[in-house]
């Protein structure tokens, strides 16, 4: 077999191996990204209750400051 043939049969087999595999590929690919996106939104929502508990805990130390006159 000359390495010309050898190469197009390892090519054509590259290509029926991403062909096969390429619909669980996607698969993958679509649970990382919900998983990413759910990485996300847990971030942003720890930030949004931090950032709202320290209004309030500031608001807290205003509110008992201004009580001790």
């Amino acid at each position: 077999m000359n390495p010309t043939l050898s190469l197009r049969i390892l090519d054509k087999k590259v290509d029926n191996m991403d062909r096969e595999h390429w619909e669980e590929i996607k698969g993958v690919e679509s649970k990382v990204m919900e998983n990413m996106t759910s990485i996300e939104t847990n971030i942003l929502d720890a930030v949004t209750k931090s950032r709202f508990l320290g209004i309030f805990l500031v608001g807290c130390l205003i509110l008992f400051d201004s009580t001790e006159v």
